[in-house]
């Protein structure tokens, strides 16, 4: 698994729901990462799936926190 990964901010579009944040990170390799967290008991909220509405692969996890964490290639 590469070490290299972006963020980004998305703009706000119609549909969207501003009571959250979700931080994304966008990487090459979503299924090295859900390997990699399964392998650490992380929990997993959504695994990898791909979405054609935005024709992303992408999981989702949460932190301790709670906070929503998504892992996304375009």
């Amino acid at each position: 698994m590469s070490r290299s990964a972006f963020l980004g901010f998305c703009e706000h579009f119609e549909g969207a729901n501003p009571d959250g944040v979700i931080l994304t990170l966008v990487s090459d390799e979503v299924d090295a990462w859900y390997d990699y967290l399964l392998a650490q008991n992380t929990p997993i909220e959504k695994p990898p799936t791909h979405n054609e509405t935005f024709h992303i692969y992408h999981l989702f996890l949460r932190d301790p926190n709670g906070y929503l964490l998504e892992i996304q290639q375009f």
